[in-house]
């Protein structure tokens, strides 16, 4: 049978789900200014580039102090921008040095280069003492802060931790009542992140892919074995209790910010590129990606292995079913990277083999 069990919908079920298809519901973007923050900090992780923002900071406070008519000047307050920075990127002692040369390029730089309406040395030794004594400062509280952090993050890792091994514990056993579910999660995972790397993905975005893929069914521990283990076409009350598995997969998987990708990937794995899936009737690129890979892994996994309710085909044929449901059930240019992915790479081939169940 087709549907939520093989991935693939015959003419007739494609008419009654593009019947009942409800308007699609927009997937939730991270807001821009949460990127573009996280984008600044990893930027200034690397040393190279802070030391850069430092250089330019310092330019741009020396330049604006001159060409607004020299010292004293309020506009010389910027001088602290680089030196809390360097406190951030180098520690107490990045902080200190920048401060010291930030002193000095207000204050004897200017006297020793010539200009006019530059401060006396009394002046430059407190400006010194100020920005140098403030560097430190900060760059010790920045230090201690970063203890206190890692200390914190080593603990929710491990919270995490078991937190993933319980969640992983129930979707094995979700998965294993109508099929091989440790190889089934395994094959998963690889066809999923093999996908997901082509799409451009990064390392962790490769991970959250991973865990997704592992996760995505944990629902179906609600659906009863006599539905989910039925030979012949469900009738349509067991299809509104199937139809319900991604809803409780998603609610299995909680409100971490951890596993917002796994619940993207739980809730809407049974979309189709057309709005004829479900729960949402999401349609297109409204479908976040990693749930538009998930979908197409999951049907090639279900077409290719033995099921209750089904023989499997070859991965040729299984192959050939995404590129018919390509536009309909599935994103055709993901279903193109897919292909053209078990076609190309013998060992992927090979593994699968070694995990299926036939």
């Amino acid at each position: 049978m087709g549907g939520a069990r093989t991935g693939v919908r015959s003419p007739g079920e494609r008419a009654q789900a593009l019947a009942g298809a409800s308007l699609a519901r927009a997937s939730l973007a991270r807001p821009s200014m949460t990127r573009a923050v996280e984008t600044l900090r990893i930027e200034l992780d690397d040393p190279a580039m802070s030391a850069l923002a430092i250089g330019s900071l310092i330019l741009l406070t020396f330049t604006a102090v001159r060409i607004t008519g020299g010292a004293p000047n309020a506009l010389m307050e910027l001088g602290y921008l680089p030196v809390a920075l360097a406190a951030y990127a180098f520690g107490w002692r990045g902080g200190f040095a920048v401060g010291v040369v930030v002193a000095a390029v207000l204050g004897p730089v200017p006297a020793l280069l010539g200009f006019d309406h530059v401060e006396g040395p009394a002046e430059w030794l407190i400006r010194l003492s100020v920005f140098a004594g403030i560097g430190a400062f900060i760059g010790t509280m920045f230090g201690r802060t970063t203890v206190d952090a890692s200390e914190i993050h080593a603990r929710l890792a491990e919270i995490q931790e078991r937190e993933r091994q319980s969640l992983l514990a129930l979707a094995t056993a979700a998965e294993s009542r109508d099929l091989d579910a440790g190889e089934h999660v395994r094959r998963l995972e690889v066809t999923s992140r093999g996908l997901a790397v082509r799409t451009g993905m990064n390392e962790r975005q490769l991970d959250e892919i991973g865990t997704a893929a592992a996760f995505h069914d944990i629902g179906k521990i609600r659906v009863p074995e006599r539905i989910l283990m039925k030979p012949d076409a469900l009738d349509p009350d067991e299809w509104t209790v199937v139809r319900l598995h991604p809803v409780w997969s998603e609610q299995a998987l909680g409100a971490g910010a951890h596993l917002a990708v796994a619940r993207e990937v739980a809730r809407w794995h049974h979309e189709n590129w057309d709005g004829s899936g479900y729960p949402d009737g999401l349609y297109g690129d409204r479908i976040p990606l990693a749930a538009r890979i998930v979908r197409i892994a999951d049907a090639f996994d279900a077409m290719t292995n033995r099921r209750p309710y089904q023989a499997p085909v070859s991965f040729e044929a299984a192959l050939e079913e995404l590129q018919a449901g390509a536009g309909h059930d599935f994103d055709p240019e993901l279903v193109k990277h897919f292909v053209e992915m078990i076609r190309g790479d013998a060992d992927l081939r090979a593994e699968l083999t070694e995990l299926r169940l036939v």
